[in-house]
């Protein structure tokens, strides 16, 4: 009997339960609206696998073009660079002396480290950075003229980059990052400020500051518990710490075809600021 007042009251404070027809307007759906139900979640089902399609087609399509452009390429690469970034490349006998101490054996380990074509397309290089890290570096040291080493084309005079060489690898190189540039937005881009403060070192510091690579010993970027309790990183004035005024002075990355903008930087930053006052 004590649940009749409180149903009175329901009522009153609902207003009139039933629709224009004296239906309960809390109904089961029709069988025309579940049907409608099942269309909507059946396309969103069917766009959703359309989607996967065509990102592992446009990933098939990178990696073909990669391969294709790569053996064009591969009589090139073999003469001007293999003898420091193909691991199956023996060096000559000399250069194999005292390997511990001989600068040209030394040359092909820290080559093979940075890059290595023995595998084709895609590249390999320690840490397995990205494609477009290792693709963008190339696309440096071509342009720059920056390799192979000045000290070994003054040996070997024939192997330095001439503009023909310069111009047929760029004419690979260029259209392969724009192909994955254009991946990355259209079926991995995101918003999410954190992700894009971390995809942004991951491309233009990792290559040689993470996972393995430590170069002016600094190393595991890629853990961000260990960045922070690295000299580079200074958790209680995160603003002022070495790694930002490194990036900001524009004096890393070394290349200045991949200096930060002030938006990146930004980015960088406030990521930085928010993972040091995290609790550890």
């Amino acid at each position: 009997m004590k649940l009749v007042p409180l149903f009175l009251l329901l009522i009153v404070s609902c207003g009139n339960p039933f629709g224009a027809k004296g239906k309960l307007l809390f109904r089961d759906i029709t069988g025309e609206e579940r049907e409608a139900l099942k269309a909507r979640e059946l396309k969103a089902q069917n766009d959703r696998l359309q989607f996967l399609k065509d990102k592992k087609a446009a990933a098939d399509e990178i990696v073909r073009f990669g391969n294709e452009g790569f053996t064009a390429l591969k009589p090139l690469l073999t003469k001007k660079c293999f003898d420091c970034h193909d691991a199956n490349t023996q060096l000559r006998f000399y250069a194999r002396i005292f390997p511990g101490i001989n600068p040209l054996k030394q040359h092909q380990v820290r080559g093979l480290k940075a890059l290595d074509f023995s595998g084709g397309y895609p590249l390999k290089a320690q840490g397995n950075p990205p494609q477009l890290a290792l693709l963008k570096a190339l696309k440096d040291a071509v342009s720059d003229k920056s390799m192979p080493l000045r000290i070994y084309t003054a040996v070997y005079r024939k192997r330095k980059l001439f503009e023909e060489d310069q111009k047929a690898i760029l004419a690979w190189v260029n259209p392969l990052i724009s192909m994955i540039e254009e991946y990355t937005e259209k079926y991995e881009a995101t918003t999410n400020p954190e992700a894009l403060a971390k995809n942004l070192l991951e491309t233009r510091c990792f290559r040689c500051h993470a996972n393995g690579n430590a170069n002016g010993n600094f190393g595991n970027m890629e853990n961000t518990s260990e960045l922070l309790k690295s000299r580079f990183v200074d958790t209680e004035h995160p603003e002022k710490s070495k790694m930002l005024s490194e990036i900001e002075s524009g004096s890393m990355p070394p290349s200045r075809r991949q200096r930060f903008t002030s938006e990146e930087f930004q980015l960088v930053r406030d990521w930085l600021i928010l993972e040091a006052g995290k609790p550890r």
